[in-house]
């Protein structure tokens, strides 16, 4: 029940039950929350169809766990969404969303931010990848660091904005030179959103700071995911 309401449970109810599905679905969210705290997108997306499958595995004999049965639909709901999608990417953001409707807030914001990074990535250097993933950087050169290459990309493409001169060390540089594959349309992307979305949130947490109550974040963080799919699906 706490994990479908807030999906979180407590590690105290990770006790050895004379149940191995039972076991398996607690250390499966368990899993997942530790994934979470820790910021680990890909390991967390992963966890959700663990959970699901546990879920599935349980109801299968649900005559047994009649008191369960409607917890585990309706996590099983919750997640369907996420499970059934093939786009690793598209998968990311539904996660994203299924975040912000349990308010959790911060770890929606690390996320979008390394959606957006990943897929800048993915499409200007990969983009014959079905997916980005951190090995690919290797690829490339091996001193490539993933956050100043998408930094790199978020001002070279003019996705962000400063009144800064940003300048990009010279050895990222040399790579995007040499690996211009760039298969997608960024003016798909909400430029406009994207820079509100860092300058006025991400930077701001980041930063310890306060986020002005007068920006609705939940809503600046969907228009961005919203945006990032569209330059997935038609870019």
């Amino acid at each position: 029940m706490a994990f479908d309401q807030f999906l979180k449970i407590s590690d105290t109810y990770l006790y050895n039950l004379n149940d191995n599905k039972i076991n398996n679905l607690m250390k499966g969210i368990y899993q997942f929350n530790h994934m979470l705290d820790y910021c680990e997108f890909d390991s967390c997306v992963h966890s959700i169809s663990q959970i699901y499958n546990f879920c599935q595995s349980i109801l299968k004999e649900k005559y047994k766990y009649i008191l369960l049965t409607p917890y585990l639909k309706s996590i099983q709901k919750k997640l369907s969404n996420i499970y059934i999608e093939k786009n690793d990417a598209i998968k990311k953001i539904k996660f994203i969303k299924l975040l912000l409707a349990h308010n959790s807030l911060q770890i929606a914001i690390t996320f979008t931010d390394q959606l957006i990074r990943e897929e800048l990535v993915h499409y200007y250097y990969f983009p014959d990848s079905k997916s980005f993933k951190e090995e690919l950087l290797n690829k490339i050169a091996k001193e490539s660091d993933f956050y100043d290459l998408s930094t790199d990309l978020l001002f070279f493409l003019n996705i962000r904005n400063s009144s800064k001169n940003i300048n990009s060390k010279d050895y990222i540089v040399n790579i995007r030179n040499k690996n211009n594959n760039l298969s997608k349309d960024v003016s798909l992307l909400d430029k406009e959103n994207i820079n509100i979305f860092y300058i006025k949130i991400r930077n701001v947490v980041n930063h310890g700071g306060k986020i002005d109550q007068n920006i609705d974040v939940n809503k600046i963080i969907l228009k961005c995911l919203d945006s990032v799919e569209k330059f997935i699906k038609e870019g």
